[in-house]
């Protein structure tokens, strides 16, 4: 004949087996090495025709947590002129100069970038938070 579990040797039992049947924690997610982005938005308005020419309004979310800089890539070919960059948070202008490919690789954002390009190095108003973003808006012709 057995005898009868008491309540408190039961909660106690069930406790137990909770424990054991809980996952470890996940471990953190290591921030990434590469540049991150998110909501890419363009937009194209044509110029006077005899101008062959067009002007981009480029929206765009820096989402690698601490960047302090972002990296737009200019297309091989063309020439952008009368650039201007601003945080979109602010709408205060930012500061940035074209770089080439051999330069942004020397940047670990930018480790697989091609050597051959040129691109836009923005400074960012502030770094990315953790968990957060870096909005900015380019202009180019």
């Amino acid at each position: 004949m057995t005898k009868p579990i008491s309540i408190a040797a039961l909660t106690l039992l069930f406790c137990v087996a909770a424990l054991h049947a809980q996952k470890p924690a996940a471990a953190p997610t290591p921030p990434a090495t590469g540049q991150t982005e998110t909501d890419e938005y363009t937009r194209y308005e044509l110029l006077a025709p005899e101008t062959a020419s067009f002007k981009i309004f480029y929206e765009v979310t820096a989402m690698t947590p601490g960047a302090k800089v972002y990296f737009n890539p200019i297309r091989k070919g063309s020439t952008a002129s009368d650039e201007a960059v601003y945080d979109a948070m602010t709408g205060e202008p930012l500061r940035f100069e074209v770089v080439s490919g051999a330069e942004a690789v020397k940047d670990p954002l930018m480790a697989g970038a091609d050597a051959g390009g040129n691109y836009i190095k923005v400074q960012l108003a502030r770094p990315v938070p953790p968990e957060g973003q870096g909005r900015i808006l380019i202009v180019k012709t």
